[in-house]
């Protein structure tokens, strides 16, 4: 026969436990992004939902692994403290946040560190006071995943098992990240060009998971440098007839003006005077020795340091990931 404190006592356990489990990932989420900017005021109310469901997810897998609420909630309040600290640093200092190729860049970050000076903002003292607060209240917490119906090894073999599928729906998650449609139907900003814009925009986490299929390339069929020796080789072979032709190739000279346009490619006008009397003179053959035309290029309105990534090094985007900034994610080394 259950009796009122028996009753009082379960409700203090839920308390205790559940509320902690479902509104300690939601102000984890929120803590983090606070860092570098106000989520409420940056972020769409369904984009922060994809986030809290992120956060959530990750709790629940902690949950899992270490069979403890207590240090599940603890473990992802110290993770999203340090690396939301650190990424606040990154942004001051780069003006770009953590993103997935920089571990690539791991050794030469550590090398340079210590060159920096670190200070905390107000800002920044109330989100670690924020963290603090949370890992504080978390000591109350004492679930357990220990069902009393079944056996030790048992209880391992379900931990092991939900782990695997929370895995498989945070992999599941990140792909639907990956799709346009979802950027499209919440609204989603997806230029890679402008970093710090994509986490203010689409929650830090969120971003990150995006950012992820563009960390590896896949290889082309046929990729090969003996295939590109066949690819030249007939060029090689006329080159080697004529070679006047190679000495009297002509001297190209290029002016990459991100800046510059002709208002007139958008409709005829009239005006006063001629505004652009000698690019209009080349453009109407009206200079010697000139040829104008059109340029197609592989991006326009945005990311266009990839047309300069392909004009100046010769290497096209057809075989890099749509949305890819090679600049930013592959040039590793010196190229030609």
């Amino acid at each position: 026969m259950k009796t009122q404190n028996d009753n009082h006592s379960k409700a203090i356990w839920a308390v205790r436990n559940f509320i902690p489990m479902l509104l300690i990932p939601i102000a984890n989420f929120y803590l983090f992004e606070a860092y570098i900017h106000n989520p409420f005021k940056d972020m769409k109310i369904p984009i922060q939902f994809l986030n809290i469901f992120l956060f959530e997810l990750l709790m629940l897998l902690f949950f899992m692994l270490l069979g403890s609420l207590k240090w599940s909630l603890r473990l992802q309040s110290i993770f999203f403290m340090l690396i939301g600290l650190a990424n606040f640093y990154v942004l001051e200092f780069r003006s770009a946040p953590i993103m997935p190729w920089d571990i690539y860049s791991f050794g030469t970050a550590m090398s340079v560190a210590g060159n920096f000076e670190y200070t905390l903002e107000k800002q920044t003292i109330f989100v670690l006071a924020g963290f603090v607060t949370l890992i504080i209240i978390e000591e109350i917490v004492n679930l357990r995943f220990r069902p009393s119906v079944l056996p030790k090894k048992a209880v391992y073999i379900v931990r092991a098992a939900a782990s695997a599928i929370c895995l498989f729906v945070l992999f599941g998650f990140t792909h639907m990240l990956w799709q346009e449609s979802t950027i499209i139907k919440f609204g989603m900003y997806d230029k890679l060009f402008t970093p710090t814009v994509i986490s203010k925009r689409d929650g830090t986490a969120v971003a990150f998971l995006m950012e992820l299929q563009y960390v590896t390339v896949d290889k082309p069929a046929n990729y090969s440098a003996d295939m590109a020796a066949q690819i030249l080789e007939p060029y090689s072979e006329e080159a080697a007839d004529n070679p006047q032709s190679v000495s009297g190739a002509p001297n190209i000279i290029v002016i990459m003006n991100e800046a510059f346009s002709d208002p007139a490619v958008l409709g005829n006008f009239e005006t006063n005077m001629e505004y652009m009397p000698f690019v209009h003179s080349v453009l109407n053959g009206e200079v010697a020795n000139t040829t104008s035309g059109w340029l197609n290029v592989s991006v326009l309105g945005g990311n266009t340091a990839n047309t300069e990534f392909e004009f100046l090094t010769g290497n096209t985007m057809a075989f890099l990931p749509q949305g890819s900034v090679p600049y930013q994610q592959y040039v590793k080394n010196e190229q030609e």
